[in-house]
């Protein structure tokens, strides 16, 4: 009979969630300003011309928005693997973590995990009101919405990779 081993803990994957709620709520907070920003300056034009390729051009300006969501993308992913691993960092954080009847491998995927579903709740639900307003304010083409919520997944998945690949690598962040 093949031995059931879950990489997985949904205890440790709930304490890290509750621990660093705030990382996730100030993203979502700031990102939804953006995006706030954005439908306001939208609807300011939707209603002023009725023009078909201007609707176009609305949905595709989403992807001019401001330099903001540049240091947000490379900020965020990086505060979260230091907050998610950061245990490592000092010695007895680090032999009681260990001292858990977890093994290493089941601690560094739900930390990677909740880290990543911290990083990535933001997109998805500032996402979510982005294509619901384009489909509701009636723009031709909600496929940019869909592209501006792909290149920015992405996008924080790398950099999310990128900080726990060095701070696994090096033992630093």
């Amino acid at each position: 009979m093949p031995l059931k081993t879950s990489y997985f803990n949904s205890g440790i994957f709930k304490n890290n969630i509750k621990r660093f709620w705030l990382i996730t709520f100030s993203y979502t907070f700031f990102m939804f300003l953006l995006i706030i920003g954005y439908l306001n300056s939208a609807i300011e034009r939707i209603n002023r011309i009725d023009d078909y390729e201007v609707l176009i051009y609305i949905g595709k300006s989403i992807f001019n928005t401001n330099d903001i969501m540049v240091i947000f993308l490379g900020f965020y992913p990086l505060v979260t693997a230091l907050a998610m691993f950061s245990y490592m960092h000092f010695q007895k954080n680090t032999a009681m973590i260990h001292s858990l009847p977890v093994s290493r491998s089941t601690l560094f995927v739900t930390n990677y995990l909740s880290g990543l579903f911290v990083v990535s709740f933001p997109l998805i639900f500032n996402s979510a009101i982005l294509i619901a307003f384009e489909i509701i304010a009636g723009i031709p083409n909600s496929s940019y919405a869909w592209m501006w919520f792909g290149i920015n997944l992405v996008l924080t998945f790398l950099l999310y990779n990128f900080a726990v690949f060095a701070g696994m690598f090096t033992g630093h962040l």
